[in-house]
């Protein structure tokens, strides 16, 4: 019984991710399709921020740049003093 109660479950774990992920990809076009009334529309924006996910996302991409620059400037520093201490 243990052996295909286990299938079972696998199974069912399965049909669980399946159905997240075509939740996922449905939300997703519907996304897609939003947007290409966003950027066809001249008026019709995202948020007051953003025009577009593409727009949004290109920012959110942007920030992260910036502050993975400012992280590692950052650490150059405190290697560099920490290396100092040492001599």
């Amino acid at each position: 019984m243990g052996h295909n109660w286990k299938e079972y479950k696998d199974g069912e774990s399965k049909f669980h991710q399946n159905n997240i992920q075509a939740d996922i990809y449905d939300a997703f076009q519907k996304r897609l399709s939003n947007e290409a009334k966003h950027l066809s529309d001249p008026n019709k924006r995202l948020s007051p921020d953003f025009k577009s996910y593409q727009e949004f996302f290109n920012e959110k991409l942007r920030q992260q740049e910036i502050l993975i620059k400012e992280l590692r400037a950052h650490q150059r520093h405190i290697k560099d003093n920490t290396e100092n201490y040492s001599n």
